[in-house]
């Protein structure tokens, strides 16, 4: 019995100095030293940049018209008896070519019958002069002194109304002579046709339109500028003497990707635009039509960009980098953010031209893209950085509060 319970009592023996070894190798197990968590530092992409002489591009808009678009009307009536083959619209025309022939018969029986006149007026006058002549050597003859012979015996009346008869006679030729060339409809410029509405065997009145013509020498784009922009430029004023120098500019279109033509801003509109307050240019392109390159037609949406005149002094910057329109981050020598103050001159296609008031730095690293968290004095790590790059930390995430800092 007594060896029974020997037996028995030998498990729990082993527990209890199981356990008993277990809290002695815990208390005597040395402790291990804490680990400071590292502080999460910023990666931002910056841009360094100096205050230097930079030139303002200037954008605007508009659309593509005619310098000159010219409704061509019928001057005579008649019967259309023939059409150009290239009064099409599309086609091109040249200055003087005949587009359109009206039925001549009327206009060359009427200068006919007007030459008529005129030779019958000059028969006419023939006799009353000769008639006159005869009067003064009768009155002579008589033993009378000619000044007292009246006017109307020697036949000066009748001579000056045969004179007057003769001129209305070649008047009335000439203007018969007038009616049979207008019996061709031919083109005033060298042209393209815009659009034609007469046909052979159709008939035509005075003053009815037949076709549209769209010059070919140039077009023209009205741009608005706001005065922001008119700042920036010395524009062409007609009304100003000696202010005409061209401003060479260059458009492009959404509808021709890859394509430019060169422009030339030659007048200014004298008014102001009441509802935006922008003045109008008007920029010309020559020979739109012609060359190896895309045509441009009138209608055509276009950009405009042109250079304005260069500022001194002024910093570059991307425009997201511009806060408020007052203020850029920078980061110092000892990679710290900076706040600093800016006067913003001029803004254009994603860039700024900034003014630093009070600036002894000749150059800034400016900060891209800042962060609403951004802080005064906060510790960030520029992109690019040895120690970034071993850190491999991302500055894409959002910052943490650096705890050297705080420190």
């Amino acid at each position: 019995m007594k060896k029974v319970f020997h037996y028995a009592l030998l498990p729990l023996l082993v527990l209890v100095l199981a356990l008993g070894i277990f809290k002695v190798m815990q208390l005597t197990k040395p402790e291990k030293g804490r680990r400071e968590a590292k502080p999460i530092v910023a990666q931002i992409p910056v841009e360094k940049v100096a205050p230097a002489a930079h030139v303002p591009t200037i954008q605007s808009f508009g659309t593509v018209r005619a310098f000159y678009e010219t409704r061509i009307a019928a001057l005579v009536a008649g019967e259309v008896d023939e059409v150009a083959a290239n009064f099409q619209a599309g086609e091109s025309v040249r200055e003087g070519d005949v587009l359109m022939q009206i039925n001549p018969a009327d206009y060359a029986a009427n200068v006919a019958q007007q030459e008529s006149n005129v030779a019958a007026a000059k028969r006419v006058l023939a006799e009353e002069e000769a008639r006159g002549k005869q009067a003064v050597v009768d009155w002579k003859s008589s033993g009378r002194s000619l000044d007292s012979a009246s006017p109307y015996t020697l036949r000066v009346p009748q001579q000056e109304a045969a004179r007057k008869a003769l001129a209305s006679a070649e008047a009335a030729l000439e203007k018969a002579k007038l009616d049979l060339e207008r019996t061709k409809v031919v083109a005033p410029f060298d042209a393209i046709v815009q659009e034609r509405s007469a046909s052979p065997g159709g008939v035509v009145t005075v003053g009815m339109q037949v076709g549209t013509l769209i010059a070919r020498e140039k077009v023209e784009v009205r741009l608005p500028l706001t005065p922001e922009q008119v700042a920036r430029l010395k524009l062409p004023l007609a009304f100003q003497p000696g202010s005409l120098q061209p401003i060479p500019i260059t458009l492009k279109s959404p509808a021709y990707p890859g394509v430019s033509w060169q422009a030339l801003v030659t007048r200014t509109e004298a008014s102001v635009d009441p509802r935006n307050q922008v003045i109008h240019v008007i920029a010309e392109v020559q020979k739109p039509f012609d060359g190896d390159g895309a045509p441009l037609p009138v209608g055509t949406f276009v950009t405009a960009v042109m250079d304005g005149r260069p500022v001194e002094g002024v910093y570059l910057i991307p425009s997201a980098s511009l806060l408020d329109d007052q203020y850029v981050w920078t980061v110092d020598a000892e990679s710290k953010l900076r706040r600093q103050d800016v006067v913003r001159v001029f803004s254009a296609g994603g860039q700024s031209m900034v003014r630093v008031e009070k600036d002894d730095a000749k150059e800034l690293t400016v900060a891209i893209r800042p962060l609403a968290s951004f802080r005064e004095g906060q510790l960030v790590s520029v992109a690019g950085d040895a120690d970034s790059a071993a850190s491999g930390e991302s500055g894409e995430a959002e910052p943490k509060q650096p705890e050297a800092d705080a420190k």
